[in-house]
């Protein structure tokens, strides 16, 4: 079925509430996951597929994501917790891009991070502030990268297989559940950085999902509506429903005040 931004912003914030999320963590989740999936990311997958994840998850959400080292290379390392990006994209990205005023360029390093592709969003608003981005994550089979730039609303996200790239110590097993963010002040310190770290890249595409891509893809969602699997949408309600509490004697009696 077909739906509005509307309608499914509400049902998503409803539903990231019912799992735990706070005031803040859920609208950002309903905007985070609505954006990927209007530009093409198809984001409803991720979701529906590590649903039973987030609601085992709820208790962890009491636990913030840390801020564990800074070294001299810029780099900042922050342990996620096992929770989805979702929880942890703001603090990563705020830092990135704070850190890349002050010294030109910085990367964030989070760990123990899932459903990364969810953070796309976040390379686009990070943008939006005048910085150029990148961010990067493999799961086992396939290297993800999204690049933007202060000069296109979307930005260019890649896949490459993994058998096709050199051994690079982001590669390895260890940082199955990591996420690399790096900002910088002007796209020449962010190409050096791409040219020194992920040379192996070049020719080695597999998908390619452009800025005129996703910006087709938004335009058409936008006027005909955003598919929707309608078992889905009734496993959202669900989880919404945990938000409703059951009325007392105490709630009724105020019910009319």
């Amino acid at each position: 079925m077909k739906t509005s931004k509307n309608e499914l912003t509400a049902l998503f914030k409803q539903a990231f509430e019912g799992v735990g999320y706070d005031l803040g963590g859920y609208e950002n989740a309903a905007d985070m996951i609505i954006w990927a999936q209007m530009h093409g990311l198809d984001s409803f997958d991720v979701i529906r597929k590590n649903i039973p994840d987030y609601e085992q998850r709820k208790n962890s959400l009491r636990e913030q994501p840390e801020q564990l080292t800074s070294d001299s290379n810029e780099n900042v390392v922050i342990d996620a917790k096992n929770n989805s990006s979702i929880v942890a994209a703001v603090m990563a990205f705020d830092i990135a891009y704070v850190e890349a005023i002050k010294n030109s360029i910085a990367k964030v390093t989070v760990l123990n991070c899932y459903d990364r592709k969810l953070i796309i969003k976040k390379v686009v608003d990070c943008a939006k502030r005048g910085v150029v981005c990148l961010a990067y994550w493999h799961d086992g089979e396939t290297l993800h990268v999204v690049t933007s730039n202060t000069d296109d609303s979307c930005p260019e996200y890649t896949q490459y297989s993994m058998t096709a790239l050199a051994d690079e110590d982001y590669l390895h097993e260890k940082h199955q559940q990591t996420l690399f963010v790096v900002c910088a002040s002007d796209i020449a310190s962010l190409q050096q950085y791409i040219s020194k770290n992920l040379s192996d890249l070049k020719g080695n595409q597999t998908k390619v999902i452009s800025p005129t891509m996703m910006k087709s893809s938004y335009m058409s969602t936008l006027t005909n509506g955003i598919e929707i699997d309608p078992r889905f949408w009734q496993e959202l309600a669900v989880l919404g429903n945990q938000v409703l509490v059951e009325s007392t004697e105490q709630s009724r009696m105020g019910a009319g005040a």
